[in-house]
């Protein structure tokens, strides 16, 4: 592993690739950040266009893999340092399934379903038409899932808790998700705070100014 490419990451502080910050910090390998400011439009840079069309961020550069999107960022790091501990093997089975199924979850389900909720449609979906049904459904499985814990797959923290558990914390901090009325899921989302790498990472986005905070 020693021979691996180091990681790099396109990053705007405060947004949502701090998710992979937080996997780059679990791995536990020396990886560089390559800030990007997208209120002065550096995602549009023809640069980084041909990186991720989408002009998004994260985008993670490994030798000459460039992964894109953030559940893909997650899981391909957990692959590619098996060492981290931070995936089931491909032929763990039961677990690996549980361990797929959540890392999907999170930007299949919670994601959307929160933000149909934060940011309201004039015409909402009917919950048969969206994929992710709505927020109670999403609620409602991760509750299940976090009731017993201590994460998604029982013991084993998994890049599936590092994307879970940052978006639950978004959630909350947002007021889409009440603490008080999800004590299992605001729970959940503490134990993943009070990890080391977390702590780290919040540390280093409180050295930036956040672009989007009201004044």
């Amino acid at each position: 592993m020693n021979n691996q490419p180091t990681p790099i990451l396109y990053h705007q502080p405060h947004s949502r690739s701090t998710m992979s910050v937080c996997m780059l910090e679990e791995v536990g390998v020396p990886y560089e950040k390559r800030l990007m400011n997208l209120v002065e439009g550096d995602q549009k840079k023809p640069e980084y266009h041909a990186l991720n069309a989408m002009e998004k961020v994260p985008t993670l550069l490994h030798g000459d893999a460039v992964v894109c999107e953030t559940g893909a960022v997650l899981s391909y790091l957990a692959d590619a340092y098996p060492q981290a501990g931070l995936a089931p093997s491909p032929g763990a089975g039961k677990a690996r399934a549980a361990y797929l199924r959540w890392l999907f979850f999170g930007g299949n389900c919670l994601e959307p379903a929160g933000m149909d909720v934060y940011s309201p449609r004039k015409e909402p979906l009917h919950p048969g038409q969206a994929g992710w049904g709505d927020l109670e459904r999403v609620l409602g499985a991760l509750r299940e899932a976090v009731a017993e814990g201590p994460f998604l797959l029982g013991e084993m923290f998994s890049a599936a808790d590092v994307l879970i558990g940052n978006q639950a914390g978004f959630f909350m901090q947002w007021g889409t998700i009440d603490a008080e009325k999800e004590p299992e899921i605001a729970a959940y989302a503490a134990r993943c705070e009070a990890r080391e790498a977390w702590k780290r990472v919040r540390a280093m986005e409180a050295e930036h100014v956040n672009p989007w905070a009201q004044s």
